[in-house]
């Protein structure tokens, strides 16, 4: 299952220091941020990366469909994260998740 536009609160020191939403949350395990540009950017790259390091999920992909679909794969592992603050990181369910059925995915899992 697919949640678009996911919300996630960014938490550091038992504090909410912001927010953000994910384009797309699948399985609640891999964020999925979806581009309309001519390349994937070194920004866009930074934007992913930002958001594994402020939660508890390591997987994410940047998608772009533009001139050519092209897609990346980050991942950021647990363990090299702070954990004093991972453990009150938290993610929310969206009170009216929009689902995204799977389908459009299988290309770029090949």
């Amino acid at each position: 299952m697919a949640i678009a536009q996911h919300p996630i609160r960014v938490i550091y020191d038992n504090a909410i220091v912001g927010g953000y939403f994910a384009d797309l949350l699948v399985e609640n395990a891999v964020i999925v941020e979806i581009k309309a540009a001519k390349a994937i950017s070194v920004e866009h790259e930074a934007q992913l990366l930002n958001y594994l390091k402020a939660t508890q999920l390591e997987v994410g992909l940047v998608l772009n469909f533009g001139p050519k679909a092209e897609f990346k794969r980050m991942a950021f592992d647990n363990s090299r994260k702070v954990r004093s603050w991972l453990k009150s990181a938290s993610i929310r369910v969206h009170p009216r998740p929009i689902l995204i059925s799977s389908f459009c995915f299988s290309y770029f899992m090949i």
